[in-house]
C-alpha cells in the first residue's frame, strides 16, 4: 500500500510517500487456520493414541504450535513501514521495523 502526497511549496516537501507490505492475511485469519488445524491435530493425535501411537501426538503439537509462531512473525513483519520524503536538497528514506526502531 502506498499512501502519496506531492507539493509544489518552496523550500518544503516536493513528495512523500509512506509504504507498507501488502497481507492479505489478518489475525482473524490466523485464528481460523489455527482452529482449523486443531481440530485436525486432535483429531490425528486420538487416532494414532488409540492404536497405541501416542508419542506422535506431541510432535504433532509441536507441528502446530511453529506453525502459528510462522504465521504470527509473518504478520508482524507486515508492520514494517518505509517513508520516502523528497525535497528540494535531499531524499530521505527511512525505514521503521515492526517493533518501531527506525533504521535510517
Amino acid at each position: 500500500m502506498i499512501d502519496t502526497r506531492i507539493s509544489r511549496g518552496r523550500g518544503g516537501v516536493l513528495f512523500s510517500a509512506v509504504l507498507r507490505p501488502n497481507r492479505s492475511a489478518t489475525i482473524g485469519g490466523l485464528n481460523a487456520v489455527m482452529a482449523v488445524m486443531a481440530v485436525i491435530w486432535l483429531a490425528t493425535g486420538a487416532a494414532f493414541a488409540v492404536i497405541g501411537a501416542w508419542p506422535v501426538s506431541g510432535f504433532l503439537g509441536l507441528d502446530v504450535l511453529v506453525l502459528y509462531l510462522a504465521l504470527r512473525l509473518c504478520l508482524r513483519a507486515g508492520r514494517t513501514v518505509e517513508t520516502i520524503d523528497l525535497t528540494e536538497r535531499a531524499l530521505t528514506v527511512r525505514r521503521i521495523n515492526p517493533w518501531g526502531r527506525s533504521g535510517d
